[in-house]
């Protein structure tokens, strides 16, 4: 509109144009991706650590031990490392609140404004204790993510952000589909606008 603001537009007001190799393209939506990439949510534990700083701490302490370090593609999170992470941590206070945790304190406010939380009040008060973040247990079972951020923070102190770039290549999901849609054949299909790319 003429403040800027998108506007959905119906389908029939549409027009399609073709590229150079016929590939169709349309108007009034934007440009879509050529193939949608899943991302996952982190998991709030890692939203704590973040908002804390921890990982890049934790990296500039490894960094001030640690005088070398093997290159970017080959630098693994291994056990040991990753028990120093934890030891590191057992210290240290990060808080964070899950969604679930959220929508049971709504669901709360809600009870007591119906009058219905003395009634329910002790399974509430159970499901708080079963919802409530645990964090010993979450930074075991989120390993993988936790992992992959502070193996690019520690490349980053010894390759900086080329390292990180390197590093990043395994595990980034848009860089994996690239190399799906490169190395199953669909590439030809992606540009030609006709491969099954989820648009």
């Amino acid at each position: 509109d003429s403040s800027g603001k998108a506007t959905s537009m119906a389908d029939s007001l549409l027009t399609e144009f073709s590229t150079r190799n016929g590939r169709p393209v349309f108007d009034g939506r934007g440009i879509l991706p050529d193939v949608l990439v899943e991302e996952h949510e982190l998991p709030k534990v890692v939203g704590g650590l973040l908002r804390e700083d921890l990982f890049f701490d934790y990296a500039t302490r490894y960094r001030r031990t640690h005088e070398t370090a093997p290159p970017a593609r080959d630098f693994l999170i291994t056990d040991p490392e990753y028990q120093a992470f934890l030891d590191y941590l057992s210290d240290k206070e990060f808080d964070y609140e899950t969604e679930s945790m959220a929508q049971l304190e709504e669901l709360v406010e809600t009870a007591k404004r119906e009058r219905y939380l003395e009634h329910v009040k002790p399974e509430l008060d159970q499901l708080r204790e079963e919802l409530r973040p645990k964090r010993d247990e979450e930074l075991v079972m989120f390993r993988d993510d936790i992992a992959e951020i502070l193996r690019n923070e520690l490349v980053a102190r010894y390759h900086f952000q080329t390292g990180r770039a390197i590093a990043a290549l395994d595990t980034d999901p848009y860089v994996r589909e690239a190399l799906d849609v490169l190395g199953n054949g669909t590439y030809g299909e992606v540009l030609a606008g006709t491969g099954n790319t989820g648009n």
